[in-house]
C-alpha cells in the first residue's frame, strides 16, 4: 500500500471514529454493498482504467475513497456551521440517507 492509500485509509478510519460509528459492522455492510454492485459500478469508469485491478481491489478502493470523501464533506459541513447550524445539516443528511435507503 502506497503512502497515499495509507493516508486515505487512516482518514476513513478516523472519520468512522469521529461520527461514532461501529467501524467493523459499518465497513462490512458498505463493503458488501459495493462488492455486490461492483460490476455495475465498474461501468462508471473507462474500462482501461480498471482492467489492472481485481473486483476485490476496486471494491476496497471505492470503500476507502468513499469514506475519505465523506470525511472531507463532514469537515466542510463543520465550516458551514457558522451559517447553518450543524444540527440542521446532520438532520438533513440523515433524512437524505433514509430516503435513499427506502426507509
Amino acid at each position: 500500500m502506497g503512502a497515499g492509500e495509507a493516508l486515505k485509509l487512516n482518514l476513513a478510519t478516523t472519520y468512522f471514529w469521529c461520527v461514532g460509528g461501529d467501524i467493523d459492522r459499518s465497513v462490512e455492510d458498505i463493503y458488501s454493498t459495493i462488492s455486490g454492485d461492483i460490476d455495475e459500478l465498474m461501468k462508471c469508469y473507462n474500462p482501461k482504467s480498471t482492467e489492472k485491478y481485481t473486483k476485490e481491489e476496486l471494491s476496497v478502493m471505492l470503500l476507502v475513497d468513499g469514506y475519505q470523501d465523506l470525511s472531507r464533506i463532514h469537515q466542510d459541513a463543520l465550516l458551514l456551521e457558522n451559517q447553518i447550524p450543524y444540527q440542521i445539516l446532520h438532520k438533513l443528511v440523515k433524512k437524505i440517507l433514509l430516503l435513499e435507503s427506502g426507509e
